[in-house]
């Protein structure tokens, strides 16, 4: 009776639903991209596998799993070779980056046996919807910002041109964005005939959360969304009723890009206008959803023609009917009309809203390598009457022009521009200008494109480097930790942006292998046909982005793998207990690192608590550099005994070579290691070695030099390089002292 009650109660629906709100909570928190933000919902999902595994092995005497479940597995434990073979790039960036991956496992074993899996399509329709409505303040001024900080979320930057809300990343809101409105339509083919309430509450959805991709501006996502949807039409044509959905999605695709036009060209608050449009769209789609009928007598041919043909005229006239653009905080325009070598003239105006408007419009040049040169600075301070005629010399290889528009107080119109007698289009009326603007991108070599080419070269070249590379690959984070030093241009990213190539990065051919098998054998062996449209779709956008450096996305990526209801074998419950004791050391090294994370610092037990942190979570660098700075405060006091100094001095050293153990290619920890060696170094000489000073100066002087040449490493990093001529000065002032 007892083993019935177990296997009847709703456990698995509590599950279901507690997934949806641990991937809401890691969207609030930045979307799940930093360590410190999904220690705790890590720890929850790792404490639910144990549970959930040790249930399934008492109770259940045969245990079913799939080969997708153990190729998620194998996964897990590709990120643990780099630690287990030291070939790691940073210690305790590999340890929490496998933990993802064997979260994944257990989200994904969770999702593809649960008996409810409308709970996840609906639970992330909702959890996008949520993030919408937080992201309209994005494109607003920030009411909402003062409330989220109480929550440590993630907000936004100070450029408020993309919608991107707390995932801070707007590509991957996009790609969010995108998952939940194919389960929008996937959910519309199974209402088509009845429930007209959900059928307009799905219908609204799709307005508000298709509205949000058109603002992130994701031209990726925009464009591979578009023709995953014509695909998925057309796989579907023989479907009579396919012609209600196609044509509800057309009227409600039309409906925002009307909506987004009205926010981008007219200065009105931006919640009322919402909530108008939204109730608007209700009755558009109530009686979308009352006279869907009449759809089905339509030749989508003819209507196809005529609206093609509609189309192109309408934007041969939209993209001729200009506005003056308003600028309240920030903006960014790129002018390709340049002519290189040469003087260039620019003439615009600007009028200010109000006398205290505060502005700075700064002009660079851009060139072909993607580097960024400032050429002129001017704003507010320029000209009393708003009037600017300047005049500049461009260097050779320009790719554009870019001007950096700052608000600081105020609003600002741009009126009038003109580059080389040629006049500029900033804004306008009846098309989205983000639009226009991404397409004169792309039409002039999008530099986003160019930036992924250098990453994925630069990636590439990690991987051949060694022999351990390419079997293990470098640890979680490889490519942040270790781009700098095999960087071809000069840019700053710490991610590939292609999952695939992080992932062998990371964890070299054995884990890239097993993330292609999970997701070939998938799409072979999948029984929801919309479900494997669905992780395609994914699957293409994440070769070019980073979906899975977000946690949040890892997730929503279980999730898919887990509604693809691939089909499972049977196998001794016993099996459980390997992946039940890796999942019980993880839960160990979470439970501490979630305490370490919380001990609050302060003045009076500054270093006892920094040295607690420590023991706890042995392998922060943050925690570690932390303590250096304390340790050497310490030091500065005269009045310091010599047995507690060189008690200090030997823990500045234990402290600094394990930071460089751990973390031996991050240019901060090597300036740190410089620093404390050459600060301490007669100090470790006379405690490490009283009999032979010289052989000390000796070992501790080359070992500084070799910590300098790693650094240099870093060339097209200005920090390293400032750093690295800093240290090496200091370094010979220490030789002529030693008369060396």
């Amino acid at each position: 009776m007892k083993d019935n009650f177990l296997k009847n109660i709703n456990i698995k629906k509590i599950l279901d639903i507690t997934i949806i709100i641990l991937l809401f909570i890691t969207l609030f928190k930045r979307g799940g991209f930093y360590k410190s933000d999904v220690l705790l919902v890590n720890l929850i999902i790792t404490a639910i596998g144990i549970i959930y595994f040790a249930i399934t092995t008492i109770i259940y005497k045969k245990n079913r799993i799939s080969i997708v479940s153990i190729l998620c597995f194998l996964l897990g434990m590709s990120y643990f070779f780099p630690i287990l073979f030291n070939n790691y790039s940073d210690m305790s960036d590999s340890i929490f980056e496998m933990i993802r991956y064997f979260n994944l496992y257990i989200i994904y074993v969770i999702v593809s046996n649960s008996e409810n899996k409308k709970v996840y399509e609906n639970g992330i329709i909702i959890v996008t919807l949520i993030e919408c409505i937080i992201g309209i303040d994005g494109i607003s001024n920030r009411y909402l910002s003062n409330f989220l900080r109480l929550f440590n979320t993630g907000f936004y930057s100070k450029d408020l041109i993309r919608m991107s809300t707390t995932i801070q990343y707007a590509n991957i809101f996009a790609c969010l964005c995108a998952v939940s409105l194919f389960f929008i339509i996937f959910n519309l083919k199974k209402y088509i005939d009845d429930k007209k309430k959900i059928k307009i509450f799905y219908l609204s959805s799709y307005f508000i959360i298709f509205s949000s991709i058109i603002l992130t501006e994701s031209r990726a996502v925009l464009l591979l969304y578009i023709l995953f949807l014509i695909l998925y039409f057309v796989l579907n044509r023989k479907d009579n009723n396919m012609k209600k959905i196609v044509s509800s999605v057309i009227l409600n695709t039309i409906y925002s890009i009307i909506y987004v036009i009205f926010v981008n060209n007219f200065s009105i608050n931006i919640y009322l206008f919402t909530i108008l449009f939204v109730c608007f769209n209700i009755v558009l789609n109530y009686i979308i959803c009352k006279y869907d009928d009449i759809f089905l007598k339509i030749n989508y041919i003819k209507v196809g023609i005529i609206s093609g043909v509609i189309m192109v005229i309408y934007i041969l006239v939209a993209i001729n009917i200009d506005i003056p653009l308003t600028v309240r905080e920030n903006s960014v325009i790129n002018l390709y009309e340049n002519e290189n070598g040469k003087i260039n003239n620019l003439k615009f105006r600007v009028d200010e809203s109000q006398n205290n408007t505060m502005y700075v419009i700064k002009i660079s040049e851009v060139f072909e390598n993607l580097e960024v040169n400032e050429i002129r600075n001017v704003g507010y301070f320029s000209t009393s009457t708003g009037k600017f005629d300047i005049d500049f010399n461009l260097s050779e290889n320009v790719k554009y022009i870019k001007l950096d528009i700052e608000c600081e107080n105020g609003s600002i119109t741009l009126n009038d521009m003109i580059l080389n007698g040629k006049e500029i289009k900033l804004n306008y009326l009846l098309i989205p200008n983000s639009i226009v603007y991404r397409i004169k991108d792309i039409l002039n070599g999008s530099t986003s494109i160019a930036d992924r080419v250098i990453f994925a070269k630069d990636a590439i070249s990690i991987i051949k480097d060694s022999f351990k590379n390419f079997f293990i690959g470098i640890g979680g984070e490889g490519f942040k930790n270790t781009y700098e030093i095999y960087q071809t241009q000069k840019y700053v990213s710490t991610e590939v942006h292609n999952s695939f190539l992080q992932i062998f990065v990371e964890s070299g051919i054995f884990g890239f292998l097993c993330m292609t098998a999970i997701i070939v054998y998938t799409v072979i062996k999948c029984k929801n046909k919309n479900m494997k449209f669905l992780l395609l779709f994914f699957v293409c956008h994440s070769l070019i982005d980073l979906e899975l450096s977000y946690f949040s996305m890892i997730v929503v990526y279980a999730i898919i793998l887990g509604l693809c209801d691939v089909e499972k074998i049977n196998l001794n419950r016993f099996f459980n207990i390997i992946p039940t004791l890796v999942l019980c050391v993880i839960f160990y090294i979470l439970l501490k690192a979630n305490i370490a994370c919380n001990i609050q610092v302060n003045d009076t037990f500054t270093i006892t608590r920094l040295e607690g942190k420590i023991s706890l979570d042995y392998y922060d660098k943050d925690y570690r550099l932390d303590l250096n700075s304390k340790y050497m405060d310490l030091l500065k006091d005269e009045n310091l005994s010599y047995d507690r100094m060189d008690e200090i001095v030997k823990k500045i050293k234990e402290n600094t070579d394990i930071l460089k153990k751990n973390s031996k290619f991050d240019k901060y920890v090597l300036i740190e290691v410089c620093d404390m060696y050459l600060y301490n170094l007669d100090n470790f000489v006379r405690i490490y070695y009283p009999l032979n000073a010289e052989d000390g100066y000796n070992y501790y002087l080359n070992y500084i030099l070799e910590n300098i040449s790693e650094l240099q490493k870093h060339k097209y990093n200005e920090v390293a390089i400032e750093e690295c001529n800093r240290i090496y000065n200091e370094y010979l002032s220490v030789l002529k002292e030693k008369n060396r």
